[in-house]
């Protein structure tokens, strides 16, 4: 299946920034970035890493908001159109419990 992240980039948090990601915030503001290493577009899915290397999430990249990368995932695998797929699904199950009891 074809993956949608973009390998060639990869977000790097400052020293002791990571702890929100890891609490699982969806959100890593711009003043939590050390760099962004190799090519990036708007909209690209980037992985974030610590500032000791450590993996810790991937999600939209976005260079003009104060939100700088809005996450999808806290596990490092690839994220395909069936990643959206599977959420939509698991979102619209999870909404029919509460209309239907």
């Amino acid at each position: 299946m074809q993956s949608l992240d973009n390998s060639e980039c990869r977000v790097v948090l400052k020293k002791g920034r990571s702890k929100s990601v890891k609490n699982y915030h969806p959100w890593i503001f711009s003043g939590a970035i050390e760099r962004v290493e190799g090519a990036v577009n708007p909209g690209d899915i980037v992985s974030v890493y610590s500032a000791d290397n450590v993996f810790l999430a991937k999600g939209f990249f976005n260079p003009k908001s104060q939100i700088r990368v809005r996450l999808l995932a806290f596990v490092e695998k690839k994220i395909t159109p069936d990643f959206f797929r599977q959420r939509i699904a698991q979102a619209i199950s999870l909404r029919k419990t509460f209309v239907t009891g």
